[in-house]
């Protein structure tokens, strides 16, 4: 279960209600063309106020967006998060373990937009989205007392994840194809590399 202090009291996020605001969002962009457009244009702000529940700062967004879509545009990055994903499915892994593993691969790829984006996170205090705050890491790590299994967001999964969920494959497959192309879009622009420019 995710905690969030706001001012006394703690907001609690429950790990089934996350997986229920998940499956809920996916259904609705089924239908919802303009709600499908924006999760492909701003993915982050999609997944906190929609499944999270939680309001962010729009830098916070931004730079969010950044590293997704980095991370997005790396083939071989979204390889090797599919890889871990089937890698670690019925093996308890903490974010700690993640947060290395993660970090090994980034050092391996030497990716100059990823780099970018996790050092401007950094600089700028929001820390690395998924690993700092515990409601974002549910969203990318979605702990039960038995089973770890890392989502890294259903785009790093292969379209079974959807069936599963009830979720046509060909819908997943097709929102993962425009979030690839946008980051790639985004990579050959050079919008990643720019730190003065908003991804939201």
């Amino acid at each position: 279960m995710a905690t969030k202090r706001t001012g006394s009291k703690k907001l609690e996020v429950k790990s089934r209600d996350l997986r229920k605001n998940i499956i809920t969002l996916f259904e609705e962009m089924q239908t919802n063309r303009k709600l499908r457009d924006a999760f492909i244009r701003n993915p982050v702000a999609q997944i906190v106020e929609r499944v999270a529940k939680k309001k962010m700062q729009p830098q916070t967004i931004s730079e969010a967006n950044r590293l997704l879509f980095s991370l997005l545009a790396n083939d071989d990055m979204v390889k090797w998060l599919q890889s871990y994903d089937k890698k670690r499915q019925g093996g308890r892994r903490d974010r700690n373990q993640f947060a290395m593993d993660f970090a090994k691969q980034v050092a391996a790829l030497g990716d100059a937009n990823i780099v970018a984006s996790l050092v401007s996170n950094a600089a700028q205090g929001f820390g690395i989205p998924g690993l700092r705050d515990g409601v974002a890491y549910q969203c990318v790590c979605n702990e039960t007392p038995n089973k770890y299994d890392c989502a890294c967001t259903p785009v790093a999964k292969d379209t079974t994840w959807g069936k599963q969920k009830g979720i046509p494959p060909e819908m997943l497959r097709s929102l993962t194809e425009h979030l690839v192309t946008r980051a790639k879009e985004l990579s050959r622009t050079g919008t990643l590399a720019d730190l003065d420019t908003s991804i939201r």
